[in-house]
């Protein structure tokens, strides 16, 4: 049964590698010849590293399940205003012709890909008692 955890995390390790790997590509490549801003892309892996803090202070704060505990909404809020945000980012900057489409299709199927896994791993693996790190 441990291996089987075990690999599952490998493979969703490998996951977010893979998603990361397509984010640092629509970074680098160069699709176009009118412009050399594909590095604010970057700006969409910062919300990775932002995104699970308003989630921890919102299922750390006291009384979790009330509907009435603005701190939990305000939390709440922010992790949907950065979710938002890391989709937001390569749309905005294509629209307005900073990085190219190419760079922000690479991008976008990165953020795809690292919230599924996100996503997954909270799906097998968050409300088992059972798995000790």
């Amino acid at each position: 049964m441990e291996n089987k955890k075990f690999i599952g995390i490998v493979l969703l390790a490998c996951l977010v590698a893979s998603g990361l790997t397509m984010n640092f590509l629509g970074c680098a490549l160069k699709f176009s010849t009118i412009n050399n801003d594909n590095w604010l892309l970057i700006l969409s892996i910062v919300c990775y590293i932002l995104l699970p803090i308003p989630l921890y202070f919102a299922s750390s704060s006291t009384d979790n399940y009330s509907s009435n505990n603005p701190l939990r909404a305000f939390f709440l809020f922010l992790f949907g205003f950065i979710f938002a945000a890391s989709y937001a980012i390569p749309l905005v900057l294509a629209h307005s012709q900073i990085v190219a489409i190419e760079s922000m299709g690479l991008t976008l199927g990165g953020c795809t890909v690292v919230y599924l896994s996100f996503l997954l791993y909270g799906y097998f693996y968050g409300s088992s008692n059972d798995y000790d790190p």
